[in-house]
């Protein structure tokens, strides 16, 4: 029985450390692509800029994801983050309820409010804002 806990609590003081040393080096690399590396890549321009951000963006927070649930856990992405199960009822419920929503602020601004309704966004807005925070998190924070 002894051993048994012993054995436990090995595992269980390599998953922290294991974490800890993901962590810090995750912020020590955000925070150099925040400090440094941003300038760099504002200078690309308006189009190839919003692209190269989210590139940094998928492998400072994706990748490593991705690698520590294929070689640390030994199993594949999709089936440990249950993506690959009601794919099309999902997507189909994300469409309703995006619907129902933007339904919801178009009813307010216009009709309860009586204003006109400002929708101007940068590619870099639609690339960050919708495409890459929705795939980051899906991968990241699901558990």
């Amino acid at each position: 029985m002894e051993s048994k806990l012993s054995g436990e609590s090995k595992v269980k003081n390599n998953d922290i450390k294991t974490m800890i040393v993901f962590l810090l080096i995750f912020y020590f690399v955000w925070t150099i692509k925040e400090l440094w590396l941003i300038d760099y890549i504002y200078s690309f321009g308006e189009i190839i800029s919003p692209l190269l951000e989210s590139l940094v963006k998928g492998f400072v927070w994706i990748v490593p994801t991705w690698l520590y649930i294929k070689y640390y856990l030994h199993t594949n992405l999709f089936d440990y983050l249950r993506m690959n199960d009601n794919v099309k009822k999902g997507f189909l419920g994300g469409v309703v309820l995006s619907l129902l929503v933007g339904l919801y602020f178009a009813f307010e601004t216009y009709i309860i409010n009586q204003q006109s309704f400002q929708f101007s966004l940068s590619f870099d807005d639609y690339l960050n804002g919708f495409f890459m925070a929705g795939i980051a998190e899906e991968i990241v924070f699901r558990d």
